[in-house]
């Protein structure tokens, strides 16, 4: 295995098993989203007049409360943009997921987002290590696909490399 295609399989692999982290942080996300707008801003904006409100930044800010609405309104923009992010990685595994066979579906399930082992997986898949290891790794690189795009199926089929360059 290439050095790249391994990245791109250890990378898969990771994301993979942080999947409940992922899914956990996106609802943490949206929940913080809808504290900051509706405690944060409303509040500080009972501090100001309308007619002194501040659209965006500008140099001449001095009203501490005005400082503090552009603040908060950064800080949901960066959030809202985290949870965007997370929210395409989310979709785009769980997508790749339910366009795996049905038994690699099953161990990319039991293995990496309800992390049971090897030897856990074998009684309830009736397969041997070895054979869920090697599915695995086959699911895996598909994942890997679908996350990392063209550049991990060229890794893993150079000859795409060929199909590419008549293209172009």
């Amino acid at each position: 295995m290439s050095k790249t295609k391994k990245e791109f399989f250890n990378a898969t692999k990771k994301q993979l098993s942080n999947y409940k982290q992922l899914s956990a942080n996106i609802i943490k996300l949206k929940n913080e989203i809808q504290m900051l707008k509706d405690n944060s801003v409303g509040d500080l904006m009972k501090g100001i007049s309308y007619d002194s409100v501040k659209t965006g930044k500008t140099n001449k800010t001095s009203n501490m409360i005005e400082d503090a609405i552009v603040n908060v309104s950064d800080l949901i923009t960066e959030k809202e943009i985290e949870l965007y992010e997370a929210e395409i990685i989310k979709s785009t595994i769980d997508l790749a997921i339910r366009n795996l066979k049905p038994i690699h579906r099953q161990i990319i399930e039991l293995k990496y987002i309800d992390g049971l082992m090897w030897q856990e997986m074998v009684d309830i898949v009736h397969l041997e290590e070895r054979q869920l290891s090697v599915r695995a790794s086959q699911a895996i690189s598909s994942i890997s696909i679908a996350l990392f795009g063209k550049k991990a199926l060229i890794e893993q089929e150079p000859l795409f490399e060929l199909l590419d360059y008549k293209l172009n």
